[in-house]
């Protein structure tokens, strides 16, 4: 047996253990300022319930009352009607791969003579190998998804969101812009639906979006748009209290402060911007706090800076461009602040696909490369648009 055929087989036979459980691969792909931090680190406890199989992601959802509670007086006569206040919703899967890849020349030219090596020596030798084709595998595939969470879903030259991010026959995922964005009712450019449902027509289908002034942000003026005055009412608007009965048949208690699952995502600018606003409260404190910090919180939710919105094109420029949001062409310059809970806006993965790796082969037109594909079949899925908000500039 070659040296080549040796490693290759030595390959195949020793996955990652990033490949088989979701609780091992989060540890090892959580980095400093990535939202999948949240969607995929965030779920470690019951990490199981990310993965889903079947021909689609699919829920229900009650957008609407029934209205048939009735006051009544004895002895009157009663009728009874049938209400469908349920909608049903789907999601198409996404496929993404990547793939480790190596060729005969770092195998038999970084080593040494490797015929005369003892069988451990080459094995230390191919672990090497397999290290450096592996991270540089992981940081193409982590980056690329992260990407996707990000996608501008708005129509443009080239990109027809609505057909892309929810056609059959698309192959861009959802992402958190296509469900929380600053166009009427939340509709992406050209969408009339998202996720099948259409926020035109169905009221409950809307996210709530309150902005703030951007010329004074810490409302100098005191004039009740402020930074901190829009973070108060979106709280307000996403805010769903227990119910005073049967509480199993409702979702759960959101009262203050916010539940695990949430958190709100802006950029490195906004963070600063955030702080600074603290600490213009906290120069009023009898006893002020330290002033760094490094961990902002809104009602119990962490501030959390998102490195990819620093430039990314989400924000129109009252034109047909896009542009990132302190562009000096910018519509609205100012920052973003997108109020996320993770067990409502869901990122859902294949049970079969989740970083799925298959066997090393040759490419049939170079040789001696051999390729070891993995393959991520995931979207998102929004269980109820209410409950995920956004601030942005007014």
């Amino acid at each position: 047996m070659s040296f080549v055929s040796e490693y290759r087989d030595w390959s195949n036979a020793t996955p990652s253990i990033f490949f088989t459980d979701p609780g091992d691969f989060i540890t090892d792909a959580a980095k400093q300022t990535w939202v999948l931090n949240r969607f995929i680190a965030g779920r470690r406890g019951n990490a199981r319930d990310m993965l889903q199989s079947g021909q689609f992601i699919k829920d229900m959802i009650l957008l609407n009352d029934q209205t048939t509670a009735e006051n009544y007086a004895p002895g009157s006569a009663e009728s009874a009607s049938i209400v469908n206040v349920a909608s049903i919703h789907n999601q198409y899967w996404r496929f993404v791969r990547d793939r480790m890849a190596w060729n005969d020349q770092m195998i038999l030219l970084n080593g040494g003579d490797l015929s005369s090596m003892t069988a451990s020596g080459r094995k230390k030798h191919y672990k090497s190998i397999r290290k450096l084709v592996e991270q540089a595998m992981w940081v193409s595939l982590l980056n690329k998804l992260e990407n996707n969470m990000w996608t501008n879903p708005h129509d443009r030259t080239g990109f027809t969101g609505s057909a892309e991010m929810e056609g059959a026959g698309g192959v861009t995922p959802f992402s958190i812009p296509a469900y929380l964005n600053e166009n009427t009712n939340g509709l992406p450019s050209s969408w009339t639906t998202v996720q099948g449902l259409s926020p035109t027509t169905e009221s409950g289908w809307r996210s709530p979006n309150r902005t703030y002034n951007y010329a004074d942000p810490f409302d100098l003026d005191d004039s009740s748009d402020g930074l901190l005055d829009a973070f108060d009412a979106i709280a307000s608007d996403c805010r769903f209290d227990v119910a005073p009965y049967q509480p199993g048949q409702f979702d759960k208690n959101e009262t203050m402060p916010m539940s695990a699952g949430k958190f709100i995502a802006c950029s490195p600018a906004g963070s600063r911007a955030y702080k600074k606003a603290l600490r213009e409260s906290n120069a009023n404190l009898v006893t002020p706090q330290d002033s760094a910090y490094l961990r902002p919180k809104y009602a119990g939710a962490d501030v959390e800076e998102i490195v990819t919105l620093t430039d990314a094109a989400l924000y129109t420029d009252g034109s047909t461009g896009w542009v990132s949001e302190l562009s000096a062409s910018a519509s609205k310059k100012g920052w973003r602040y997108y109020l996320i809970d993770t067990d409502i806006l869901r990122m859902f993965f294949h049970e079969q696909k989740f970083f799925a790796d298959k066997d090393a082969q040759e490419l049939p037109l170079q040789r001696e490369t051999t390729v070891q594909p993995v393959y991520v079949w995931y979207n998102l899925f929004c269980r109820s648009k209410k409950r995920i908000g956004l601030v942005s500039p007014a």
